[in-house]
């Protein structure tokens, strides 16, 4: 897992991320192992407990769930991983989302222990008389900059903590509290939606489903003349982790031994994020997004064709047209792809393969651009959590 170094905004103007250039700070699978269970182990040193063998739609009664309020980091996953080595159940909250939504989540699941943004510690301890069950909030320091002051709170109700995502996976004693591996019919996650559609509601997944989703993109990306190799792909998790698209393909990632490298879903291109875009950076072999997401990208080609010359552009149809015939008959076009398509693919790292839609339905002229023009070997799926 890697992300980038966040330096604060570039000149002060706050749609623009300013980072370190492509300086990445990576961990190991060996350091997500080791953290991962770290913090499972300081999770139940806090009081939580297994979640029950079965699932069902009963109140919960036992401390056996924690919340996720943060954008996706390496912390985001690393907790829901070190939440499943003891069979904790993790309810994602999207970091978009107010106090409201969130005393909510607390509210329904009995939450006391929550990993959140260092922006969110003061709010989360404003509102602690509406969340009389929250009693450690776990912060990351996710795009926050070396100059941004944002102070901890200096007093705290009486038997509530705050400590840094770091302190607290360091406090974990895994000889006191060995994994507690969970069964398939154990609650993985309460999935809480966006709530464009009303109050966010929570839909609980099974461990046995969380797998199951992760294997249909197995079944897909590893389908194909040129699969999906282990241990030499690349992933850029933009999406939340709160939906389960990412989710999903960040777990498959996990199990093809991918790299994961995690940015802001604004920094993607070189318009949001200085000096380069998260696709720049790290030129992720497979991309996930939401039909929006894919339609910018359209646009944003699109764009480019129409700043060329009038001959230019008629050779760029001319060969769009060719390859979609070629495509839909059975063979590849080599020649135009390395000629013409390369450019279209330099516009998304120069190394992306496989694309994935989801969230909705996708418009058919998009999938088809990005077939053709990216050269993509292309799906869509969604509706995972709301069947």
């Amino acid at each position: 897992m890697g992300e980038r170094e966040f330096l604060g905004y570039y000149k002060g103007n706050p749609k623009i991320k300013h980072y370190n250039g492509n300086n990445v700070s990576w961990k190991s699978y060996t350091q997500v192992h080791d953290e991962a269970m770290r913090f499972g182990a300081a999770l139940r040193a806090t009081g939580l407990c297994a979640a029950p063998n079965t699932t069902n739609l009963e109140k919960v009664e036992l401390p056996c769930r924690m919340a996720i309020f943060e954008n996706s980091c390496p912390a985001w996953m690393i907790s829901a991983i070190g939440a499943f080595t003891q069979s904790i159940t993790v309810c994602t909250v999207y970091s978009t989302l107010g106090m409201e939504a969130v005393a909510d989540v607390i509210a329904d699941n009995k939450i006391a222990v929550i990993v959140c943004n260092r922006r969110s510690v003061q709010a989360l301890v404003d509102s602690h008389q509406q969340n009389p069950t929250l009693k450690s909030i776990i912060y990351s320091d996710d795009l926050v900059g070396p100059d941004d002051n944002i102070e901890l709170p200096k007093h705290l109700p009486r038997g509530m903590t705050v400590i840094s995502f770091d302190d607290f996976v360091a406090s974990g004693d895994i000889q006191t509290y060995s994994p507690n591996p969970p069964t398939p019919e154990t609650a993985a996650v309460v999935m809480y939606t966006s709530g464009s559609t009303g109050k966010p509601k929570g839909v609980i997944l099974k461990h046995s489903a969380i797998v199951a989703a992760a294997a249909s993109a197995a079944s897909f990306l590893t389908g194909f003349e040129d699969p999906i190799m282990p241990g030499k792909e690349m992933h850029v998790g933009y999406l939340p982790l709160a939906h389960i698209l990412e989710m999903m393909i960040e777990f498959f990632a996990l199990y093809m031994g991918a790299k994961i490298g995690y940015a802001d879903h604004k920094c993607l291109s070189p318009t949001g994020a200085y000096p380069t875009g998260a696709l720049e950076c790290f030129r992720p072999t497979w991309l996930c997004g939401v039909p929006k997401v894919w339609d910018t990208m359209k646009k944003i080609a699109e764009g480019r064709i129409k700043g060329r010359t009038i001959l230019g552009q008629f050779l760029v149809d001319v060969c769009f047209a060719w390859r979609e015939f070629a495509l839909d008959h059975g063979f590849d076009t080599p020649f135009i792809k390395k000629l013409v398509f390369s450019r279209f693919q330099s516009n998304v790292g120069g190394r992306l393969r496989y694309g994935v839609s989801g969230g909705g339905p996708l418009n058919p002229e998009v999938e088809k651009f990005c077939r053709i023009g990216f050269c993509l070997k292309f799906c869509q799926g969604y509706v995972s959590t709301v069947l």
